[in-house]
């Protein structure tokens, strides 16, 4: 017999983001947290966040992003160079 364990989590995406302790990741609006190293464009005319890889693989599809949050990305990225 096997005994499997579930714990479910819940947890609003502030907490969860505060958990991270590192600043490999940013919060991108109200819903989203990504990690960084892995953003490719930001596309603010088609309002699309696009992830490195998306570009080989077709599977990965990009995210719809509202224009005010990419435009606040791109500017806290543009200050972190």
């Amino acid at each position: 017999m096997v005994y499997v364990e579930i714990l479910l989590l819940w947890a609003t995406i502030e907490e969860s983001f505060k958990q991270l302790h590192n600043n490999m990741f940013v919060r991108v609006g109200r819903s989203l947290i990504v990690n960084k190293q892995y953003i490719y464009v930001i596309n603010l005319t088609d309002q699309m966040l696009l992830f490195a890889g998306q570009q080989i693989k077709g599977d990965i599809a990009p995210v719809r992003v509202s224009r005010d949050a990419l435009k606040q990305l791109k500017q806290q990225l543009e200050e972190e160079k």
